[in-house]
Order: C-alpha cells, then structure tokens, then sequence
C-alpha cells in the first residue's frame, strides 16, 4: 500500500490522509485512507429508491455520492476489501447522472438556469446525446429518457449539495430574494423527478438544510430522509470505534508528540472533536478536524474557520433567538429541526443543520388527543457538540460586537479569572469580569440587560470556559452558571436604565456616584435573588464543590459595572 513519506507528526511512514480528497476513485486508487462506510449505504440502498441526507458542510456527504456513482457504475476494483464487495450484484451497472451543485454558477437565477442547462449538455455530450430542450428542466427530462431509451439501463441520479444555490445568497441578507428566485428554480428542476420513475433505478440527493416549500420533498412522496434514522446515525463522520481502529497509528504518534498516554489524548480529541449525534446516541467524530488535527499535530478550530459563519451570526442577531440561548440546551420536534424557510428565518434549525447545534438526547413524549387517543413523538434536547465550536462560535458572536483589538484584551483574562477562582480572589473577580464588559466600545452600547449577558456569556466561552445561559436550577433559571474543575460560579445579571440626558461637569461626579449606589444594591439584590431561588439547589449537597454567587449590575451608558460576591 502507498504511503506517505513521512508524517507531519514525526511517526515514520503513515498512510495518506484524505484531506480534500471528494472522489472515491482517487481517495481508493491512489491509496488513501478509507473509513468502511459501505455496510450503512448497502443498507440504505435495499432501504428505498429515493434518499435524502442533510448533514453539515465537511463532513463527506460528496465522497458518499461519488462512492454511490462508482458502485453503480459497476467499478468492482474499487471496492475490494471492503463490506460490500461480496454483497453487490456486479452484473448490473447503470447510467448515472451526478450534479455537483458546488460547481453551479449561482451567483442569479438567470445564471443557476444557464448553468445547469450547460451541465446537462455536457452530460449529454459525454453519453452520445444531444438534447434539444431548451431550459434546464426540460433538459434533465429529456437526459433521463435519453440515456434509458440508447442503453436499456435505469438511470440513478446523485445530487449534491443540492441547496448551494440558495444558501449561498443567505450570507448577504439584502440577497434572501434572489435566494428565494433560486429556490423556485430548483423545485421545478428537482420536480422533474417525480415523472421519472420508470426510468430510474436510484435517487440520492445531499445537502446542508431541508428548506420547506422545494418540491423534491413535497413531489418525491417516496423520498426517504436518512437524516434523523437511528440506522443511518453514523453514515458521515467517525464514530469512537472508527475513529481508534483506522487512526491508531496517528493517535500514539499525537501521543507522543504531546507527552500524554493514547487514553488522554484520545480523550482531549474526543473533547474538541467528537459530540456530533442524529439519534442522540451515536457521536460522531467531525472528520474534517480530526483529519487535519492528525496532519499538524496540533488542536484548533479547523471546521469552523474553513467556511465563515457571517449570515449565522447575522441571523442571531437579528432574530428572536438571543446570542445567549445558543450555548444552552433546547427541545424541539422534528418538524422545527428538519424545516427552514429562507423568507421566514429559524434561527434554531439553520443552526442545527449546519452543525453549529446537534441532538444532546432524544426524548420520547406521550400526546393525549381527544377521545382518550394517544400519539407519540419524538423531541431532540440540543447542545453546541464540542469545544471547538463553542470556543470558535463564541469568538466570533464576540467580534460582532467588538473589534478585533477587545476581543483580544478580553481573551487575556483568562489567566486573572482562573487565578481569581483558585486564590478566592473576589476583587480580582470583580475586576475581570468588569474587563471583559467595559471592552464594549461606547457606540454600540444597547439599552438592553441581555445585550451585555451576551457579552459575557460569549466572553467567557470565547476564553475557554465551559459555561452554560439560562440554567433551570431551584425555583428558577440562572443567568449564567460557570463550571470550572470543582468550583461552580452561578452569575445573575442587572441592568440599569440611564437617562439620557448628560449631566453638565459639575453634575457628572454626583451622577456616577448615585449610579454606583444603585449598581450596588441591585448587585445585592441579585446576589439575593439566587439565594432566594436556590439556583445552587444542585451542588449544594456535595462538600467537594466550592459554590460563588456572584451578582453583576450594569449601567450601559456609561459602561459602569459593579459587582456583588459571595461563597454559599
């Protein structure tokens, strides 16, 4: 087997990595490492003729469709060794037609028609076809029809990332219009399959998000949605059991290179990388980290920062969905996670789809109907997966809010708060926790408390800290809960409303001063309110955890911070 000559993690002769590597004859011919998934597609393949798969960016839903286009074609060499190669009726090849939608020119309606039209041509063209239909839709028609009437062999279609075309204006909020003109273009291309079944042998269309209203899901009644099916849980990405058979070497050279045992830095892998789940059981390793991660050697956020989160982090902003909720678990039923309507935003479902949320549990509820009927359902409680997204997510939900410059001074306090927590230093605490608040430029002050909850809580998390927004805990939800070794850190925010009117110079002094009187007694009061509540309820019973209550007042105007701190 080839092999690379050498590892950037300094452990001799390693196979290749599959970093950018989409087509599964390359990724096999030439010798690179593949992760066995044809067993999941053996079995979704006998499942149903017409399949659909949402999953994240990166995550190998194009090395899937191309796997499908060489084991439909028939190319028997490159499966050798694997699941399927005993399984697969070799006699039988097929036509198929793949459409890579990240190689569309989608940049207007006009230009998505005209390039898809050329697409089909040229499909034509390499079958000994010439098409005389004029729109795309009527191309791909005639494509079908073509193919089976010269060869008397089904057609399978593969289409991948499917809605690129309109996710693609989403990034520019001005653009949803032309998103939605993309939309309508592609439901009466997609449609086109519905009248094709006598000539099809298979179906299967990827992409990032379900958008309501496109009629590949509304047209295609047979269509299966592998998205959410516990069976089909672990199609993309590695699971832990993959991830410690096909990548051991890699795990005991980054072990080595770190000076930890396999058993630790498996576990710091599985803290940055792993977390991803569709059944609420079965986590998933994200494989374009993990593979980076085994070539440099080092841990970052390679996911995230290779596609920009702008239009999310836009969406966030702009929606009923505070910046602060992202970071802490929601239910929502399948219909809510698995349907997003470009005219009418879900913040939470963009999310999810796009792998910035995923499945934490999923929890089975009971629905009295009327006239003693019973219906069950399913809800999915959501979590961000792993540090890397946390971390990353926050920094850039901070950027929105400040420049680059704060964002830094305010990643510089970790050292003060880890140092504040271990000594029970409460003024240094204080103190921090001010830092970070005060970064906030006057000109974008917001006359809103959650405003600068955000800013803490996406502070915070940008920093490293594991912290959590809106925690049901006693008789309430705590604002922000802090965990960190043994210690819990149970933060209860208010704000104060400042007149607008500025105060002449000789007032200014006696105007700070009664603002921070007011300051401290409603950091007082929040202090009390967690107290009162007892949102500590669930440490307070085990010795070894040290409790801090602390309560932060703010006066946004003129950025006046004062905090009250206590241990229970």
């Amino acid at each position: 087997m080839e092999t690379q000559d050498k590892s950037i993690l300094g452990n001799g002769r390693l196979q290749k990595l599959p970093i950018g590597i989409q087509e599964f004859s390359k990724l096999r011919r030439e010798h690179y490492l593949y992760v066995d998934k044809t067993k999941q597609i053996y079995n979704f393949i006998n499942s149903a003729v017409a399949c659909f798969l949402s999953r994240p960016r990166r995550f190998g839903k194009s090395l899937l469709a191309s796997t499908l286009e060489s084991l439909f074609r028939g190319e028997r060499d490159l499966f050798k060794g694997l699941y399927i190669e005993d399984k697969w009726d070799w006699t039988k090849t097929y036509n198929v037609i793949r459409i890579d939608f990240t190689k569309v020119t989608k940049l207007t309606p006009a230009k998505l028609e005209q390039s898809l039209a050329l697409k089909l041509d040229k499909a034509a063209k390499d079958n000994g076809i010439t098409l005389i239909s004029q729109d795309a839709s009527d191309k791909f028609a005639e494509l079908i029809e073509q193919l089976y009437e010269k060869t008397g062999k089904k057609v399978v279609v593969l289409i991948d990332e499917y809605d690129k075309p309109i996710l693609d204006r989403l990034k520019a909020m001005k653009e949803t219009e032309i998103s939605i003109a993309n939309k309508d273009i592609l439901g009466d291309f997609y449609g086109v399959l519905k009248g094709q079944s006598l000539y099809l042998r298979f179906i299967f269309i990827t992409g990032i998000t379900k958008f309501s209203g496109v009629s590949i899901f509304s047209g295609l009644n047979n269509l299966m949605d592998l998205t959410l099916i516990d069976e089909f849980a672990d199609l993309c990405g590695y699971t832990q059991k993959e991830l410690e058979e096909n990548f051991k070497p890699y795990i005991e050279a980054l072990s080595t290179k770190n000076k930890r045992s396999c058993e630790e830095e498996l576990n710091e892998i599985k803290l940055w990388y792993n977390g991803y789940t569709w059944d609420g059981e079965t986590a998933i390793y994200n494989p374009f980290s993990t593979l980076q991660l085994f070539v440099t050697g080092k841990f970052e956020t390679y996911w995230f920062d290779s596609g920009s989160p702008t239009f999310l982090i836009d969406y966030i902003k702009n929606s009923v969905v505070g910046t602060d909720q992202v970071f802490e678990n929601e239910s929502f039923s399948k219909v809510e996670l698995m349907n997003f309507n470009p005219d009418r935003t879900t913040t939470t479902a963009l999310l999810f789809q796009t792998g910035y949320l995923t499945i934490r549990k999923k929890i089975e509820i009971t629905l009295e109907l009327d006239e003693g009927m019973i219906e069950t359902a399913d809800e999915y409680l959501l979590a961000m997966p792993n540090r890397e997204v946390r971390r990353a997510f926050a920094q850039h939900i901070l950027l929105s809010y400040v420049d680059e410059s704060e964002m830094k001074r305010i990643i510089s306090t970790r050292t003060s708060f880890v140092k504040a927590i271990k000594q029970n230093d409460f003024e240094l605490l204080s103190q921090t926790i001010k830092d970070v608040i005060e970064q906030v430029p006057t000109c974008l002050h917001n006359n809103n408390e959650s405003y600068y909850h955000s800013i803490l809580l996406a502070g915070m998390a940008a920093i490293g800290f594991k912290v959590r927004a809106e925690v049901t805990a006693g008789m309430g939800r705590a604002d922000i809960v802090w965990k960190f070794g043994k210690n819990r850190v149970i933060i209860e925010m208010k704000y104060l409303k400042s007149e607008e009117k500025k105060p002449s110079p000789k007032e200014k002094a006696a105007q700070e001063k009664a603002i921070r009187e007011k300051l401290n007694k409603l950091a007082e009061q929040a202090v009390n309110q967690i107290k009162e509540k007892k949102y500590y309820a669930d440490y307070k019973n085990n010795p070894e955890i040290k409790i801090i209550l602390v309560g932060v007042a703010v006066d946004g105007k003129d950025k006046i911070v004062e905090t009250k701190i206590e241990i229970v």
